[in-house]
C-alpha cells in the first residue's frame, strides 16, 4: 500500500482553530474539528500529529502546551509536519 503524504501548516491550523472555535469548546475538539474539515478520513492523523508537534516545543521550552501552540501561532516558531498514514494489518499494534 503507497503512502499518502500530508503536510499540516500547524500555525494556519492554530490561527483557524482560535478564530472558529465555539463558546464552550476546548481547542483541542476545536483544532480536530478543524482537521476532519480539512483533511477529512486523514483528520484524525492530522490532529495527532499537531498534538505531538505542540507537546514536544511545550517540553522542549518549558512552557504550557496552550503557551506552546501560541508560539506556533505567533511565528516565534515554526513547524512543518509530514505524516505517513498506512493500513494497520490484523496481527499489528496501534500505540
Amino acid at each position: 500500500m503507497g503512502h499518502k503524504e500530508i503536510k499540516i501548516d500547524v500555525a494556519a491550523m492554530a490561527i483557524q482553530a482560535l478564530r472558529e472555535r465555539r463558546p464552550s469548546e476546548q481547542l483541542d475538539d476545536t483544532l480536530l474539528r478543524i482537521a476532519k474539515d480539512r483533511y477529512g478520513e486523514s483528520g484524525t492523523v492530522v490532529f495527532q500529529a499537531i498534538k505531538a508537534a505542540r507537546n514536544a516545543m511545550a517540553k522542549r521550552s518549558n512552557v504550557s502546551q496552550d503557551e506552546a501552540l501560541q508560539q506556533i501561532m505567533d511565528g516565534q516558531r515554526s513547524i512543518s509536519l509530514i505524516t505517513y498514514p498506512h493500513a494497520v494489518g490484523a496481527n499489528e499494534a496501534i500505540d
